[in-house]
């Protein structure tokens, strides 16, 4: 377990503890626990561990599993999130959720919706700072708390407890609901609290943070990528809000879509409703990916390691070639190789998964060929600002000015390259 999932489980185990919780507010109680959406590097199966923890004393247990690409009945952000209808809960346990929330005041109303007059809840939420214990997920959450940033969310309850780590990574607060009153209204009455934006380091007003950015009217792929549990998403990698500027002209366009990788099949289920009037062609080595195939979905089984694997699928003549398969550094390159001279002119490559090449401490064994994949991505991208062949201290400077020498546009984002053909 690395160092910050141990932190986590560790600081976890320390709020269930008697000095913390007293069996009184969950023995024979209404109990829900909300999150595991948590990424450490590793999946923890937090949700899971709590309620073994209080599977003989509360009376009945239910839980709201938020986004995870690996489990498909997961649901989005936490203010967007279906609780179970028709039940009022004694006890709420939030793991996480109010880091990625579109409007944490949004997430606190339903939260106070379904909490019964007297309840209880318990708030875990992200300091500033954390993020020197490095994650790739993290990086996308649009939040950062205090303890007194928990508990402004719901105000007028009654503070029971607060406590964060000594080092900046978590915070938690322990609430009661006191009054009769509802969230919605004392936020009318009071209003919103400012809570710190975590991609501008200032503290905002929730309802005025959807407006920040540059990527803010992205949201329409991205709430696909959501619905369909693509690790794309801005809950996940962070690509879709970015890519929609680039792909949006092709929305309505007839033509061969080709994503090489199609795992669970999210992203495959994303294009297809992206992209309406495109065929989608999806390459994996699992030939149980074959299940995902049906209507304008193709799967295709191949092992794309095999030059001559690459090589068959120019026959599909694609307008737009998303790698993100192994991220093997070799493989990405070849793939490049192989695929990008069959795009027609103002067609879109984008290589993914370009922290393999730089965050080796993190992402260890993809290290498998002279160059990484950023490298070339930068070598290409030196071609096409310099008007000028690659200087020749690489066995791939030919392949590299070739694919210079063809593109209008190479733009680094997020965790990916893409590539625009002249």
């Amino acid at each position: 377990m690395n160092e910050k999932a141990k932190r986590y489980r560790d600081f976890l185990q320390q709020i269930i503890s008697s000095k913390w919780l007293e069996a009184s507010m969950y023995e024979g109680k209404k109990m829900l626990l909300i999150g595991d959406g948590i990424s450490m590097g590793e999946r923890m199966n937090l949700l899971g561990a709590l309620e073994q923890a209080f599977a003989n004393h509360a009376d009945q247990i239910d839980k709201v599993h938020l986004f995870d690409p690996m489990q498909m009945d997961s649901q989005g952000r936490l203010d967007e999130a279906e609780f179970p209808s028709n039940v009022q809960y004694d006890i709420i346990f939030v793991l996480d959720g109010f880091e990625k929330a579109g409007n944490p005041c949004a997430a606190a109303e339903k939260i106070d919706a379904t909490l019964e007059t007297g309840g209880v809840i318990v708030l875990l939420g992200r300091m500033a700072g954390d993020d020197a214990l490095p994650d790739v997920y993290l990086y996308h959450d649009g939040w950062r708390y205090t303890p007194d940033d928990l508990s402004n969310l719901f105000q007028g309850y009654e503070v029971i407890q607060k406590i964060a780590t000594r080092s900046p990574f978590l915070a938690a607060c322990m609430l009661r609901k006191t009054g009769m009153r509802t969230l919605r209204e004392t936020y009318e009455q009071l209003g919103e609290p400012q809570l710190l934006h975590k991609q501008t380091g200032k503290r905002v007003l929730p309802s005025e943070a959807t407006a920040l950015g540059y990527f803010h009217d992205g949201r329409e792929l991205d709430d696909m990528g959501i619905r369909c549990h693509t690790d794309k998403c801005t809950l996940g990698n962070g690509y879709l809000d970015k890519y929609e500027m680039f792909l949006r002209p092709f929305r309505k366009k007839a033509f061969n879509f080709l994503e090489l990788g199609v795992f669970k099949g999210g992203s495959t289920q994303l294009w297809d409703e992206y992209f309406p009037n495109a065929q989608v062609y999806g390459v994996d080595i699992s030939p149980d990916c074959k299940r995902f195939a049906g209507g304008d979905i193709h799967i295709i089984t191949a092992d794309l390691s095999e030059t001559t694997a690459l090589q068959s699928l120019r026959s599909i003549q694609p307008s737009i070639i998303i790698d993100d398969t192994s991220h093997f550094w070799s493989h990405q390159i070849k793939a490049i190789c192989e695929l990008y001279s069959c795009l027609p002119s103002g067609g879109i490559y984008i290589m993914e998964d370009l922290q393999t090449s730089l965050n080796t401490y993190m992402l260890p064994g993809y290290d498998d060929y002279p160059m990484d994949a950023y490298t070339f991505c930068e070598r290409v991208a030196r071609v096409v600002a310099g008007r000028c062949p690659c200087p020749s201290d690489t066995s791939l400077a030919v392949k590299i000015s070739e694919i210079g020498m063809m593109t209008e546009t190479v733009t680094i984002l997020t965790g990916s390259c893409i590539f625009i053909k002249k």
